[in-house]
Order: C-alpha cells, then sequence, then structure tokens
C-alpha cells in the first residue's frame, strides 16, 4: 500500500487539510496539539471507520455538523488506485477500478480483497507514543528489551511460534507415507486381478450367448405360442358361451309364452278408482280430525265459562266496595299508629305541673302516668285489632282478584283454542275443494257425498281395487322383462355367433383346423408356451448375469482409479513433507536467532 493524498474536513481540529505524500518515508513534524496524530487518525478512520479512543461524535470539528477523510492510495501488484471518502456521521463510498461501492460492509470486503487491508490487522498497527523512542534509547536494559521487543514484532513472532509448536512437533515425526503407499500399492494389484477376472468370466458368457438363438426370435416364439393359445381358449369359451346363449334365448321366449295379458283400458280405470278413493279417505280423515278438534274446543270452551260463572256468583258484593273497605282499614290503622305514638310521647314528656295532659284535670305525676298507659293499652287493642281486620282484608281481596283473574285467563284460553280449531276448518271450507261441505254450526263434514262415518267402507274399495291394479301392473311388467330378456339374448347370440367365427377364422390363419379344437389341443399349447418362455427366460438370466459381471467390472475400474488417485496423493502430500521440514528448520532457526525461547518465558 502506498499513500498519495488525505483530504480532512472539519475532522478533530483539522477544518480543512490537504497533504500529498510522496517517496516511501514520511515524517511528520510539528509542536504539540497540532493534530500530528489526528493526521495519522485520519487515515485509520478512513480505512475502518473508528479512530481508537474517540467516538464517532468527537471526530467532528467543534461547532460543525459533520467532517470528513478523503484518502487516496495505491495498492497491489498492479498499483491499483483506490479513492475512499468516509463521513463522520457513518457513510462512506469507495472507487475503484471504475467502480463506485457505498455499503460499509461491501467497502470493507473490497479493501479486503482487492487491497489486502484487512479491518483488524490494521487496528493492530503499532504507532510509537511520544517517549517510545526515549524509553528504548535510554530506560534500564530489562526495560529497553521489552521496549524494542514491542517495537519490531518479537513478542508477536513468539506468538506464532506457540500457536505452531504443534504442527512443528508433527512434522519432527515421520508421518509413514512410504508404508501407506506400499499398502496402497499392494491393494490397487489386488485390485487390478479382480478386475481380470471379471473380464474372462464376460468373455466366457459372451461366447455362450453367441451359440443361443437371438432375443427377439425367442420372443416371437413365445408371441406365436401365445397367440395361438390365447385364440384356442377364446374358440372353446365363445362356443361354450354361444351354447348358453342359445339356451337362455328359448327359456325366454317359453317364458313370453306363458305371460297373460290386461288391457290398457281396465288398467286406466283401476287407477282412476285408486286415486279417487285415495282422495277420499285422506281429504275426509282430514276434515274428522279438523271436525273433532272444533267440537272438543267448544266443549272445553262451554265448560270453562260454566266454571267461570261459579267463580263469580262466589263474590256477590261489588268489588270496589272490597276495596273501599280495605282503604278504610288501613286509614283506621294508620290513626290508631298515630295516636299510639303521640301517647308514648307524652309518657316520655309528662308535664310536671300536676295537670294532666288528656283531660287537663288537676293530677300527681303518677295518676297522670297511669291515665296515659291505660289509654295507651286500650289504642294498642285497637290498633292489633285494625291490623288483623286489615290484614284478613287484604287477603280476601288478593284472593277474589286472583281467583276472577284466573277463571277470565282460563275463558281466554279457551276461546282462543275453539277459534283456532274453529278457525282450521273454516279455511278447509274456504278453500273450495270441489265436493266438500262443512256445517260450521255442528261441524259435520261431507266430501263427495262420504261422511266419515263411510271411511270403512271405502277402504275396503281402495284396498280390492289397488290389489287388482298391482296384479295387472305386475302383468304388464312381467311381459316387458319377457321380451327383454328375449331381445337380450338373442342379440347375445349373435354377437357371440360372430365372435366364434371370428375366433375360428384366426384359429384357421395359424393352420388349424377349428373342429379339431378341444381341451387336449388348450393343454397342448400351454405346455408349448411355457417351454418357449423358460428358453427365453434362460437367456434373460445370462443377460443379467452379464451386466452383474459388467456391474462388478465397473465398479473394480472405479475403484482403481480410486486407488491410484490416492497413492498419487501420498506422494505428493510425501513430497510436501518434505518441503515443509525445510521451512520448519528455517522457523527454528528464526525461533534461535531471536531468542524467542526466554523471552515466550
Amino acid at each position: 500500500m502506498h499513500l498519495k493524498r488525505i483530504e480532512l474536513t472539519n475532522f478533530r481540529q483539522h477544518r480543512k487539510l490537504d497533504v500529498d505524500f510522496e517517496g516511501n518515508l514520511i515524517a511528520v513534524l510539528g509542536r504539540n496539539g497540532q493534530g500530528k496524530s489526528n493526521l495519522i487518525g485520519g487515515i485509520q478512520f478512513a480505512l475502518t471507520g473508528a479512530q481508537p479512543g474517540f467516538t464517532k461524535a468527537d471526530l467532528t470539528t467543534w461547532g460543525e455538523k459533520e467532517g470528513s477523510v478523503k484518502l487516496i492510495f495505491t495498492a497491489g501488484s498492479n498499483n491499483t488506485e483506490f479513492v475512499i471518502v468516509r463521513k463522520t456521521n457513518g457513510d462512506v463510498t469507495l472507487k475503484v477500478d471504475g467502480e463506485t461501492i457505498k455499503q460499509s460492509r461491501k467497502v470493507e470486503e473490497a479493501l479486503r480483497d482487492r487491497a489486502g487491508l484487512d479491518k483488524d490487522l490494521i487496528n493492530q498497527i503499532v504507532f510509537v507514543p511520544q517517549k517510545g523512542i526515549d524509553n528504548i534509547l535510554f530506560d534500564d536494559p530489562k526495560n529497553r528489551e521489552v521496549a524494542f521487543q514491542r517495537l519490531i514484532g518479537i513478542g508477536n513472532a513468539s506468538k506464532i511460534y506457540d500457536a505452531l509448536r504443534t504442527e512443528i512437533a508433527a512434522y519432527d515425526k515421520p508421518q509413514g507415507f512410504d508404508e501407506a503407499i506400499a499398502r496402497s500399492r499392494e491393494q490397487l494389484s489386488g485390485q487390478q486381478e479382480t478386475a481380470k477376472t471379471c473380464r474372462d468370466v464376460l468373455g466366457k458368457y459372451e461366447d455362450a450367448i453367441k451359440k443361443l438363438p437371438s432375443k427377439e426370435s425367442l420372443e416371437k416364439e413365445v408371441d406365436r405360442l401365445a397367440s395361438a393359445q390365447a385364440a384356442a381358449e377364446e374358440f372353446l369359451n365363445v362356443s361354450k358361451r354361444l351354447s348358453d346363449a342359445q339356451a337362455s334365448h328359448e327359456k325366454a321366449l317359453k317364458a313370453l309364452s306363458e305371460v297373460g295379458s290386461v288391457s290398457e283400458a281396465r288398467e286406466e280405470e283401476l287407477r282412476k278408482f285408486v286415486d279417487n278413493d285415495s282422495d277420499v279417505i285422506r281429504l275426509l280423515t282430514r276434515l274428522e280430525e279438523l271436525s273433532k278438534a272444533a267440537i272438543k274446543a267448544k266443549e272445553e270452551s262451554d265448560e270453562v265459562i260454566e266454571k267461570a260463572s261459579k267463580v263469580y256468583e262466589k263474590y256477590t258484593t261489588k268489588l270496589e266496595d272490597d276495596r273501599a273497605e280495605v282503604k278504610r282499614l288501613e286509614a283506621e290503622k294508620t290513626a290508631a299508629e298515630a295516636e299510639a305514638r303521640s301517647l308514648r310521647n307524652m309518657m316520655k314528656e309528662a308535664s310536671s305541673d300536676g295537670s294532666c295532659p288528656l283531660c287537663g284535670a288537676p293530677a300527681s305525676q303518677e295518676d297522670i302516668s297511669k291515665h296515659v298507659k291505660e289509654k295507651l293499652s286500650g289504642i294498642e287493642e285497637k290498633l292489633s285489632a285494625v291490623s288483623k281486620a286489615a290484614t284478613a282484608a287484604h287477603q280476601a281481596l288478593d284472593k277474589r282478584e286472583n281467583e276472577e283473574s284466573a277463571a277470565a285467563l282460563e275463558i281466554d284460553r279457551a276461546k282462543t283454542r275453539y277459534d283456532a280449531a274453529k278457525g282450521a276448518l273454516q279455511n278447509a271450507k274456504d278453500k273450495n275443494v270441489e265436493g266438500v261441505e262443512i256445517d260450521m254450526v255442528s261441524f259435520e263434514v261431507i266430501y263427495k257425498g262420504y261422511v266419515p262415518a263411510d271411511l270403512p267402507k271405502v277402504q275396503s274399495r281402495l284396498d280390492s281395487n289397488r290389489a287388482e291394479l298391482d296384479i295387472a301392473i305386475s302383468t304388464k311388467d312381467a311381459a316387458k322383462t319377457a321380451r327383454d330378456n328375449v331381445a337380450r339374448y338373442a342379440a347375445q347370440v349373435d354377437m357371440l355367433e360372430q365372435s366364434k367365427k371370428a375366433a375360428a377364422e384366426r384359429i384357421s390363419n395359424m393352420g388349424i383346423d377349428p373342429e379339431t379344437i378341444g381341451d387336449d389341443s388348450t393343454k397342448k399349447c400351454r405346455e408349448a408356451v411355457e417351454k418357449a418362455r423358460e428358453n427365453l427366460n434362460a437367456y434373460n438370466d445370462i443377460l443379467r448375469d452379464m451386466a452383474s459381471e459388467k456391474g462388478r467390472l465397473e465398479a473394480a475400474e472405479k475403484t482403481i482409479e480410486s486407488t491410484k488417485k490416492f497413492i498419487d496423493d501420498l506422494v505428493e502430500k510425501k513430497e510436501l513433507e518434505d518441503k515443509v521440514k525445510g521451512k520448519v528448520d528455517t522457523l527454528k532457526r528464526v525461533r534461535d536467532w531471536f531468542n524467542i525461547g526466554p523471552i515466550a518465558a
């Protein structure tokens, strides 16, 4: 990395500072507090986004909103130019090779990958602090040794050696690559022998299969014999089915001749009788239910009104007189309570001037108290009697009102049920169904001249007509089924005759006389097919064994290639071991030269 230029704007005490760097060795001189350290810190901030010991707020010049550092440098074998601008508010921009990068993470990756500047490595740069040179030159020997080691990085070299101590110890011992290479070469020899055996076996299979008929010819023979077997079996099967179909056809013709017949007119007449009687039974039954409900509701209503009349007759007096009596007794009770309270107060505040508060006559205190008590006792007796009378009057009035209300409620409910039943019957009448007659006074119903008492007679007639209709329908269905069976079996016979003819032609084309086909013929065909399939299966077994042997050969060849590669890797590792041993020896010499052993201790 080679610095070319840095521009500081409102960074620490530098409001505006531009510095061009020339040459390989650069010295920055100035008095204390002039910003030498912050100039170096600006380089570190531009590359890492931070300056040790300061927050981002501390990096901005006092009184300014933000500061920035622009750093131009070259790096890499091609001296690629990098221009990075980083602001104290966190924004950063990197320009390199004509590309502009703005995200902090991507800038960090670009500096590491393209310039070799790792953030952690930059932060580990050691700057000799002020008076550090004095410590190296003029301090006591022990402190000078420590300061000098820190300056030139001997301590870091010791840490590196300690970190590599395990690897150094490992390479001090031989890794046994020669023995491993020898064992692998012995395994390779065995694998090559296995591959040779597989090739020999595979050659024998190939010689054997050349002496056999081709797979295509064997498959054709199987197909030919199988077709002959199928054709023979089909011919026998079709012949049997044709015989069965012909017998079924004859049977269906006989069944058709035995089925009776019913005239269409009689069937239609029976349907009308059944429909008419069904309507009479259905509607007359419903009307009877509505009529009974209306009669019952009327009877219940009359009964409830009669019971209510008895309740009303029970109370001859007017309700207003009973309520007036209750009010009078309540008023009398209230007056007695007030008088009793007044007498009790008199007893508490009896006059001491010698006159009775009740009559005003001269009396002693004792006489006055006695007189008031007698008066109070009489009032309390009267109050008790009036209270009982008032309570009884209240209870009697409540009972009367409850009984009369209950009677009125029952009347309303009974009337509602009656009105509903009568309304349902009236609704049935209002529908104007032809033949319906209803007397809304006696609730008698008639439908098509029939009354509810005629229902058993109509039901009996309906059952008779329905039974006759069922017989007619059953006869008609049986005749249709018989005709359908005749037609179906006739169609089957035709189809099977055509199938038998086609099967006979197939057999004739194969050179077989259809007349000679029997169960023995199909058995011979099956045996021939099984023999041909056995030959084909044997051929396929050979092909399978060959494929298996090819698979073993391919696996052996892959293992040979893998073993060869493993041997090459071992040879390469052995050569690397020899090279590393030389480097380890060099590292040991460096350790001894720097005297790392005592320093690490």
